[in-house]
């Protein structure tokens, strides 16, 4: 009787590592998943960052010429409208893309590994600073809007210097938090090599 109960609790311990091996493959397959999607994301993002940059081109036109003569930086004013607005659209299809890439934790389950829950954890706060980031991409976005629609005939030095200071600090947002994405992202990437590594 001994003997038998030696035997079936060896092979319920079999079974459980057996399970583990599983699970944790799983849990991986499942984050490298949400990596390829992350990924897919960054096609969009590309998109954007070239919106962005010709509306810096255009900001900066503005800026130089002076808003004195309207009738002179009219098409100016109404290409960075229709800038932003573009802007908007594809932020709003970014944020859905990243949000629908997210992780959700009830999808892995309880994993033993340490190495594994300490990467999906990386990857977890690498996720938030990227929501963080676009959220300031969205301040920003708006900030732009708010810009330029008040430049008219009749807009005052003070409702543009409020504008202006507006996007500055958008700005110093977006790339405080644009850092901090990029140190996660590096953090992520460093431990993602690590755990290939002991596989």
């Amino acid at each position: 009787m001994k003997k038998l109960f030696i035997l079936v609790s060896l092979c319920i311990t079999l079974m459980l590592m057996g399970c583990q091996g599983k699970t944790e493959s799983k849990v991986f397959q499942v984050l490298n998943e949400h990596i390829k999607l992350q990924n897919e994301c960054n096609r969009q993002y590309e998109t954007l960052t070239e919106l962005f940059s010709q509306e810096t081109v255009l900001y900066n036109q503005l800026m130089d010429q002076g808003f004195e003569d309207f009738e002179q930086i009219k098409p100016l004013v109404d290409e960075g409208s229709q800038l932003v607005k573009e802007i908007e659209s594809q932020l709003q299809d970014y944020q859905t893309c990243v949000d629908e890439a997210s992780l959700d934790e009830k999808e892995l389950g309880a994993v033993d590994s340490e190495p594994l829950n300490q990467l999906v954890s990386t990857y977890q706060i690498y996720e938030q600073e990227l929501e963080q980031y676009t959220q300031s991409l969205i301040s920003l976005n708006e900030a732009q809007q708010n810009f330029y629609e008040v430049i008219n005939d009749q807009v005052s030095i003070a409702t543009l210097d409020e504008r202006i200071t507006a996007i500055n600090l958008a700005i110093d947002e977006a790339n405080t938090h644009s850092m901090k994405e990029q140190e996660a992202l590096e953090n992520f990437n460093q431990l993602y090599k690590e755990y290939g590594k002991m596989k």
